[in-house]
């Protein structure tokens, strides 16, 4: 029997190896592993909360559209995640340009897509570029930009005729970030990059995985400037324009020490962030995050720098931000950025409220005259979601605010508090008669019905729930 047994043992073992590799072999492959082909499956087991559509309409402030020519996926998709509108950053620098980007995805869209111009900075060493600079992003305005997009070749990649790099706070584009002040227009921003970007791309380096795929991304080495010059630069120009409205791409591009990002806020008061392609940075300190969105949530907008042509990119922020969610990868939302899992902040209806959309009406005004449109788009919500109101509720009691919801007898409608607002007076009800239509026949894309009751302000969305859309 035991010589039974122990060729079983070995036939086993047999089986468990590759063909042709011996146990010694493997041994030696685990050893020299490669860690770009490390892959580690995590063995957490969690609940995933499945959100397909945002607590609010969410406007995306800084995204990519290129030459917007895929404007029909674009569209689709972004109805399909509930983004009522996306800041295009690509409008071109000349008027030529940013009508030829409008003509194709903002005059058959209105309030949709709003387009921001750029700057050429290729003939910057001329006498009289600062006047030719300013005429040309007038232009811009006047065929119909609502914006100024400032990337970080500024500072990193753009260069005077002798090599020198074109300083962020060089006095010759004074009069541009002069001009976005008078147009009442805001400037995106975009200085430096990751903290992880500007040191030695070695075994230290939290980011190894990203910059080996774009090592063109690595600004580490004395012919760029460090990474506090570029920002302190940066808020050199804010402090020098206070009539012009900044948005500070990628949390200010510091999200790594929101302490800091706090103290601009406090000192810049025409200085505000949005949080684009940095949940990853975000999520890993959830409770510093929180703290953090929950105390600036008047200066913070909803950006994904991810061209809308896959809904799931939405998505995750939304499940960042409505869920406490533990341990979930971000990669969907941009791009992998390291190798880390995330957590959710759970943040309350009035802080999603105006991260989503609120704050964007706030400081991009060109939003401002499609307000009624974004909230027929709420309404469209919260049909495709499977109920609507006919009567005086508001959009809190249809999942959109405080309180969870159901269906009481008689057509009515129970909006419940917070565990944490009661007990309640007499007399109070949480029911109120109202009409109540389902809808039928083949719904609109991408936006269903709710599933889950939605949670109070106080609570995140429960784990494990299906948020459906």
């Amino acid at each position: 029997m035991k010589t039974i047994l122990s060729g079983l043992a070995l036939f086993l073992l047999m089986l468990s190896l590759p063909a042709g590799r011996s146990s010694a072999a493997q041994e030696e492959d685990l050893a020299n592993l490669k860690l770009r082909d490390w892959e580690p499956r995590s063995m957490m087991v969690t609940q995933p909360t499945d959100i397909k559509l945002p607590r609010f309409p969410a406007v995306d402030v800084h995204n990519h559209l290129r030459d917007g020519r895929d404007v029909e996926t674009f569209l689709r998709e972004m109805d399909a995640a509930g983004v009522f509108s996306v800041v295009n950053l690509d409008g071109g620098t000349t008027a030529a340009e940013v009508r030829e980007r409008l003509a194709r995805v903002v005059d058959a869209h209105p309030g949709r897509f709003i387009t921001f111009a750029r700057i050429d900075f290729s003939d910057f060493d001329d006498a009289d570029w600062s006047r030719k600079a300013t005429e040309r992003l007038a232009s811009c305005f006047d065929a119909g930009a609502k914006g100024l997009k400032i990337s970080k070749q500024l500072g990193l990649n753009f260069k005077h005729a002798d090599g020198r790099l074109v300083k962020i706070d060089d006095p010759k584009i004074d009069p541009l970030w002069a001009l976005c002040g008078e147009r009442d227009v805001p400037v995106m921003i975009h200085s430096a990059d990751p903290a992880a970007f500007f040191t030695p791309l070695d075994r230290s380096n939290e980011r190894w995985h990203e910059l080996g795929d774009r090592p063109h991304w690595s600004f580490h080495g004395p012919q760029y400037p460090s990474r506090e010059e570029l920002l302190e630069a940066r808020n050199r120009v804010i402090e020098r324009h206070p009539n012009t409205r900044f948005i500070g791409a990628h949390v200010g591009n510091n999200p790594e020490d929101l302490a800091t990002v706090g103290r601009w806020l406090e000192k810049y008061p025409n200085f505000v962030i949005d949080i684009d392609a940095r949940i990853s940075e975000l999520g890993r300190q959830p409770y510093t995050a929180r703290r953090f969105l929950l105390q600036w949530q008047d200066r913070v907008l909803f950006g994904t720098d991810t061209t809308p042509r896959d809904r799931e990119a939405f998505r995750i922020y939304y499940r960042f931000l409505e869920t406490d969610d533990e341990y979930f990868d971000p990669e969907k939302s941009h791009h992998r950025q390291g190798f880390w899992m995330i957590y959710g902040v759970f943040l309350p209806d009035e802080v999603l409220r105006k991260i989503y959309y609120e704050n964007a009406l706030k400081y991009i005004p060109a939003l401002r005259p499609h307000e009624g449109r974004l909230k027929a788009y709420m309404e469209e919500m919260e049909t495709r979601r499977g109920v609507r109101s006919e009567g005086a509720l508001t959009s809190g009691d249809w999942g959109l605010g405080a309180g969870s919801w159901g269906l009481g007898a008689g057509g009515q409608v129970c909006t419940f508090p917070p565990r944490a607002s009661l007990p309640l007076g007499p007399g109070w009800s949480p029911c109120r008669s109202v009409s109540v239509r389902a809808i039928h026949g083949t719904p609109s894309p991408g936006i269903q019905h709710r599933e889950s009751p939605v949670p109070s302000p106080q609570s995140p969305v429960p784990r494990g729930s299906v948020v459906s859309g």
